[in-house]
Order: C-alpha cells, then structure tokens, then sequence
C-alpha cells in the first residue's frame, strides 16, 4: 500500500498532482493508496488528499489521524476511503473526485458541511443534512448512495446543487427536501425506492430535458409518485422504469425461465420457458410469443383497470439473459402535464445470434385531477433476438388513467407487443376513465404489428363505458361484458377466439 507524506509550510506552489502516495501495481493484485497531509503555518487546521494515482483497487484506506478536525477532505483518483463508527473527525468541506469511493458506514460520527461529488461515488450508511442545498453539488456523472434506512435532508433539489449524476434513494431510505420542490435537471437520474420526506410526497416535481426519475432493478412495489399540485415531465425529460421489472431467464445449459407471478399475483414463479436454443417471450396484459417449438410463455395475470404488477421477464438462452420485464409506475397528482415520456417497457432478448425472449411491458397506472400533455405513456412489449424459429417477443404491458379532465392524445399511449428478429407478441390493455362517470373505457391497439395472438380479457369489471379494438389488436372475451356505449373494431382488430 501506499505510504504517507506530510508537509507543513508557510507558502507553495508545489502542485499536489506531483505528491504520490499510490498504492503498488503491477502482475500482481494493486493495492490501496494513502494519505497526504497539507498544512499552512497560518491556518489553524491542515488538510487531507487522499489519491491513489488512478490505479484500480478493490481495497480501501482506513482512516488513521489523532486530529479531530480538518480543513477539507479530497479523494481522487480512484482513491477509497470507508469510515467507520470508531471515526469521528470534522471536515470543513468533503471533495469525492475522479472515480474515487467514500462510504460512511453505519455508525460512523464524521461530519462535514460541504460535499462536492465530481465523477466519483459517495455512499452514506448515515443521515446527512445540507440546509443550504447548495452545499451538496453532483457533478460530472457522480453518484451519491443512500442506504440503510438513511435520510438525506436538503434545502433544495434542483439545478442549482443537482447538476449531473445520480442520486439513490434505497428503500427504506428518505429524501428530505425543505423546500418540498423537485426539479430533475438534464444528466440527472433520481432512483426512488425510498421516500419524500416523511409523507412520501412532493408538493411540485420539474423533470427537465435529459432528466430521469426510475427505480431500481425488481422492485416490486415500483416507483411510487404522490405529488400534491403538479407533476409535469417536459419534452426529453423521462419516468422510465424499462427493463426494471421482473428478471429474465439467467444463462443455463438447459435454458434459463423468466420470472413471473403465479395466479393470485403473490409469489413469483418461474414464466417464460427456455430451452438452450428456443426462448418464449414473456406475457402480462398481451401474450409474449413462442418459438416454433420447445418453450412456451407464461400466462397473462392481473387486471386492466389495476396496473399494479411488474412486467415479467423473457426466456433466457445457453450464454444470454432474457429481457427483463418493465417496471411499475403509480402516479397521483392533482395535475399531471407530460410533454417527455413515462415509459414501463419490457426489455429485449439479447445475445448476438442466440436466441432470447422478450420481456413483457410493465404498469403504468397515473390518477390525475388534470392530464394533459403531448408526450408518450408506453408499457411496450421487449424484442425478441434472433430468428422468428427461435424465440418470442413479449407482450405489452397495461396503462390505467382515471382523470378529471384530460388533453392527452390517445394515440399517444403504447402498449404494443414486442416485435423485432423474433416472433411478435400481443398488445397490452389501456384503460381510461373520467373520475365523474361511473365507467371506463377499454382500448386494444397493437399499432398494427403482425401478431397472431390475441390478448385475454382479464378484469374484474363486467360493465365499461366503450371498447375499442384496433391496429392489429385481437380480444379474446371469455367472459361476459356489459358496453354500455359503442363498440369500434377496426383497422385489423378482431373480437373472438384464437
């Protein structure tokens, strides 16, 4: 490992990118760097750079100082640096620079008032408060983790202090933001899986042009969004949770299934089949497709009106992972504008000329006082990979919109089957209701994909307002329906049996 250097001086210009305290590297395992320690006879307290000259090490430096406070704090260049609850030093300010790692561990009583991120990862297993919102700046693709349970507390949340990178709120987890404001700026992905503050609401959020809001990989409650006044998603802003639904089949000898839910939609279950050569697509509102022979996809599950699962994943071959299904969205807002998108679709097969399936798309279930918008809502079924012989795409997912007054255009909301090298699947639902009329509309529209299968009827509603069937979109009823209203199939629709 590296070793130490210590400098003490009542003026320099010696530039500190000439100070080397790396750790070894060569044929062997690298090690980790160390510390250097600058100090101004005239300053009352010294300063600590951590760097590790861009050698990459899975390691970290233990924090080692008798001194209770400092300056600032500088990791850089790949530097690591874990405190623990025995640390409990006082930084000034905190820069996490270069692909360098600090991780505050659970207990640990270091404190700071600034933390600059620039390209690097800090990750807090403790609560950390920035009332001047601005004293917390992510820069240049960094990433700031919050985990075990932690709250970040902020003045504000915007692109004054929030510039580019991510910011993770884990389950469990809580971001606390005074101003009760969110404006998700361009290079900025918020992952939420935790709170907004204690209530789990906002009272406005702002995604800009190249901003994301998601969640994280198969999290089954989804991205749970309650904002009191208006959440608005401007043009190339983004609520994507694609591909973040359920797993595709892992890589195996024999072929990997896709997970899914089993018939109550309380447990997860092996879905979409495999074999090392043959993948099925996987199903939610539409049915993913099979391959000629050897596998066959899970069946579809949940309600149109209740958009409450995630997306199921697609058969997975000898060497590649099936797609993922898309991930969950709730939206309840009092106004709702989306000129970007809010996109739940499945993932795709991968893998080359090896065959995988599709994942199915996942949920998207937005209540609104207004909707309005010229923007996208998509719940797309995944590609398949390879040949149309050897595999299947998924099937589109469902969107539920229950409004008071709405602009968005119908047209403007997708859930098509997967299509692509494989065989295509069937739509998914839509299902769109005015909160003053005792019922909803159906729509089935497969945007006019070739498709032989038809998309089951699954509702726990035996009456509806309309029923529309277009595009390719093929229903197959088996049960009663009440339609209270008209009954459009056209443009390749069909009503009826397989």
């Amino acid at each position: 490992g590296g070793g130490r250097v210590a400098i003490f001086y009542d003026t320099t210009n010696l530039p500190v990118a000439n100070i080397s305290v790396r750790g070894g590297s060569g044929s062997g395992a690298s090690a980790s760097g160390c510390t250097i320690y600058l100090k101004e006879s005239a300053e009352t307290y010294g300063s600590i750079v951590l760097t590790n000259g861009n050698v990459v090490c899975p390691l970290y430096t233990p924090w080692k100082s008798a001194l209770p406070i400092f300056q600032k704090l500088t990791l850089m260049n790949r530097a690591q640096l874990q405190t623990i609850s025995t640390d409990n030093a006082v930084f000034g300010e905190v820069s996490v620079e270069s692909n360098s790692i600090l991780l505050l561990d659970t207990s640990t009583a270091v404190q700071t008032t600034v933390v600059h991120i620039t390209g690097a990862t800090l990750t807090t297993n403790v609560d950390r408060a920035f009332p001047a919102g601005t004293d917390l700046q992510l820069n240049g693709g960094g990433t700031f983790n919050m985990r075990n349970n932690s709250t970040l507390s902020v003045g504000v949340f915007d692109t004054t202090n929030i510039h580019a990178g991510t910011i993770d709120v884990q389950q469990g987890s809580r971001l606390d933001i005074t101003s009760n404001e969110a404006i998700i700026g361009g290079g900025v992905t918020l992952v939420k899986d935790g709170s907004f503050g204690e209530n789990d609401s906002l009272t406005s959020l702002v995604i800009l042009n190249g901003g994301i809001i998601t969640h994280s990989l198969r999290r089954l409650t989804g991205l749970q969004l309650h904002v009191i006044d208006t959440l608005e998603v401007k043009s190339g802003g983004a609520i994507d949770v694609s591909g973040r639904g359920l797993l595709g089949g892992q890589p195996s000898g024999i072929g990997g299934r896709g997970e899914t839910y089993n018939a109550a939609g309380d447990s997860i279950v092996a879905g979409a089949g495999a074999t090392s050569r043959q993948c099925a697509g996987a199903s939610y509102g539409g049915l993913g497709a099979n391959p000629a022979s050897g596998a066959v996809t899970n069946p579809a599950y949940g309600f149109l009106e209740e958009p409450r699962f995630l997306g199921s994943g697609g058969g997975g071959n000898e060497y590649f992972w099936g797609g993922h299904g898309g991930g969950r969205v709730t939206i309840n807002t009092a106004t709702c504008i989306v000129d970007g998108v809010v996109r739940a679709n499945g993932g795709g097969g991968s893998g080359g000329f090896d065959p995988s399936g599709g994942g199915s798309g996942g949920s998207i279930w937005i209540t609104a006082g207004r909707m309005f918008g010229t923007g996208a809502i998509e719940a797309i079924g995944g590609g398949a990979n390879a040949w149309t012989y050897y595999s299947g795409s998924g099937g589109g997912g469902r969107v539920a919109i229950f409004y008071d007054t709405t602009n968005l255009p119908v047209a403007n909301i997708s859930v098509r089957g997967g299509s692509g090298s494989g065989a295509s699947a069937s739509g998914g639902t839509i299902y769109l209701k005015d909160n003053a009329q005792s019922l909803g509309s159906v729509i089935i529209d497969n945007a006019n994909i070739n498709c032989e299968l038809y998309t089951p009827w699954r509702s726990g509603l035996s009456f509806i307002q309309s029923l529309t069937v277009i595009k390719a979109g093929k229903l197959e009823i088996g049960t009663e329906i009440n339609v209270e209203g008209p009954i459009l199939v056209t443009s390749g629709g069909k009503i009826g049996r397989p």
